[in-house]
């Protein structure tokens, strides 16, 4: 088991590299609202109704049904493209039925992938600026 004292987990405690993830789905989902009801963002004063509505609502808005009925949709075009149609599992094959093989597999298809790959870096980086702003 590696232990690095630099990466903490919602808890304070130190990341066990392994079990990282564990922890994280255990209670990173209870961790996130208590964490932002304690230290709110936005000048709001800690253990306020106001920083309770603010915790639920980033909470929801960052983990809650919206965001993963969207990742639903993609996963499973992904996933039908990719198993029933034989199809790299690129976010460009999703596209075929709309633009057609031939311009999927040139620039086009290039540019999609290219874009998919910018917004997923972009998507992330949103989240982890909203999760770690308040620490």
């Amino acid at each position: 088991m590696i232990q690095n004292q630099n990466i903490v987990t919602h808890l304070g405690l130190p990341c066990y590299l392994e079990q990282a993830w564990v922890l994280d789905l255990s209670l990173g989902g209870v961790a996130e609202p208590i964490s932002h009801f304690v230290n709110p963002m936005g000048g709001l004063k800690p253990g306020s109704i106001e920083a309770a509505d603010f915790a639920m609502k980033s909470s929801l808005c960052i983990g809650g049904l919206h965001p993963w009925a969207n990742y639903s949709i993609i996963g499973l075009a992904l996933a039908y493209f990719q198993f029933r149609k034989n199809k790299p599992g690129l976010i460009s094959s999703i596209f075929i039925p709309l633009f057609g093989e031939e311009k999927v597999n040139g620039p086009v298809g290039k540019l999609i992938d290219i874009l998919a790959v910018f917004a997923t870096v972009a998507g992330g980086s949103y989240i982890l600026r909203i999760r770690h702003s308040s620490n």
